[in-house]
């Protein structure tokens, strides 16, 4: 029992250090003409956006928010990486595996976070993307 105990309590901590870490991330990401930088959090929620005067000049506004949008997937992107990598350090495999099956398809805490919202919102609802491959990438 004390065994048990301890091997549960091992784990709690590497799930609060996990978590912990989690907490912490951010990604950035620059256009490829470097006028536009985005930075999000851990779930890719915007937390910064600047964009260069130039890019007013060079861009309309079509241009402009495909630019920001694209962005800022490769920002969410590089954050969602480091959930991975954190999730690969801190939690136990089986504890990652965990499905919920009340959503369609189910969704485990890996999917939580190391895809997007746009991803889960696709998940949850079972719709398909633009690629048909069913809200899975």
């Amino acid at each position: 029992m004390q065994r048990i105990n301890a091997e549960l309590h091992s784990v709690m901590e590497g799930a609060v250090a996990a978590q912990r870490k989690l907490l912490e991330i951010e990604g950035t990401a620059w256009s490829d003409d470097r006028l536009i930088k985005v930075v999000v959090g851990p779930r890719g929620q915007l937390v910064g956006l600047e964009i260069d005067p130039r890019a007013g000049n060079r861009m309309n506004t079509d241009a402009l928010a495909r630019t920001i949008l694209a962005t800022a997937r490769a920002a969410a992107e590089q954050a969602m990486a480091s959930a991975r990598e954190i999730l690969d350090e801190d939690v136990p495999k089986d504890m990652r595996g965990l499905r919920d099956t009340q959503v369609p398809g189910g969704f485990d805490l890996t999917d939580l976070l190391t895809q997007t919202d746009t991803d889960l919102h696709r998940i949850i609802h079972d719709e398909d993307d633009d690629e048909g491959s069913g809200g899975r990438r």
